[in-house]
């Protein structure tokens, strides 16, 4: 990745110049977020075992589901189907949790 982003500066010839600033910035947000998200699967999976750790990933969708109501109200609907979509995963994650 380092000799791609060293090849692209010399050339200047970016693959992502398409993009305006405020683009590049969040997608640049989006990689550090996913980055520090795998970083704390992998720190709580340091701390406890698989089975207890998976379930709490899968959860996702609820604090998807709650960051676009705020951030992308005009990009994303929120349909009583896709709530009812996100609760079922969460009940199936917290119910395998306890399971086990």
């Amino acid at each position: 990745m380092l000799i791609l982003l060293i090849y692209f500066s010399v050339k200047h010839n970016s693959p992502f110049s398409f993009l305006t600033a405020d683009e590049r910035n969040l997608y640049i947000k989006a990689g550090v977020t996913s980055c520090i998200g795998m970083g704390t699967f992998y720190a709580a999976l340091n701390i406890s075992r698989i089975v207890v750790v998976a379930p709490f990933q899968n959860t996702s969708p609820i604090f998807i589901l709650i960051l676009s109501y705020f951030f992308l109200q005009r990009l994303e609907d929120i349909t009583k189907i896709l709530i009812f979509g996100s609760i079922l995963v969460i009940a199936g994650a917290m119910l395998i949790g306890f399971l086990m």
